[in-house]
């Protein structure tokens, strides 16, 4: 057996994963423009319904067309397409959306060879992440409409039954990987590097 023989079946599916991630992604991108902006949780409504739909094209697809491909290789070509696709869409557009670092970063850039302070950094990371940008509210009513807390008529947040389950498992993930939890032990923590931190500078 040649080599080109023996490798074509694997690029002949790599090229049917590839097809597959190509066209779920550019459903969910294509859902997003249509709709217009949307919030993280209904990102993740337009991102599932896409998923669903092509899943289920692209099973039928496999399962009517390639007479000559294996249960095995069908299932694994699906697969690979919708978890992929689903890695892909989680990681790249939330990532983008929530990550601190980046907007730092693009602040940073816009401010050109100036710059900014550690001070002016707080000040910017207050005043206009949290503030003009809306960070609390914008995060607190993806997650009403989530369903993981509640507003109660005094308008306090109250964590619901799911909300409580996925905290536990959250935290029980950082424990795992040694993540640092936004726990009051962590929060102290910080407090006491910051202020050993100015007292040095003084």
């Amino acid at each position: 057996m040649s080599f080109k023989s023996a490798i074509k079946p694997f690029l002949d599916e790599l090229l049917r994963i590839l097809l597959g991630l190509s066209v779920v992604i550019s459903l969910s991108v294509i859902s997003i423009h249509i709709v217009g902006d949307v919030t993280s949780a209904q990102y993740t409504y337009v991102c599932a319904i896409s998923l669903l739909f092509f899943s289920c094209c692209w099973f039928g697809y496999l399962l009517s067309s390639h007479k000559k491909l294996s249960v095995g290789h069908r299932t694994s070509s699906g697969f690979a397409v919708l978890f992929g696709a689903l890695a892909f869409l989680v990681i790249l557009p939330m990532g983008l959306d929530r990550s601190l670092t980046f907007f730092f970063l693009n602040e940073i850039e816009q401010a050109g060879e100036q710059g900014y302070s550690p001070e002016q950094m707080e000040t910017l990371f207050i005043q206009k992440y949290t503030c003009e940008h809306s960070a609390v509210g914008k995060r607190m009513t993806e997650q009403s409409m989530i369903g993981n807390i509640n507003i109660t008529p005094a308008g306090q947040y109250v964590l619901t039954p799911r909300g409580l389950y996925l905290v536990k498992t959250m935290n029980a993930l950082s424990t795992l990987f040694r993540v640092p939890r936004y726990a009051p032990e962590f929060y102290a923590h910080c407090t006491s590097t910051s202020s050993t931190t100015k007292a040095h500078h003084l």
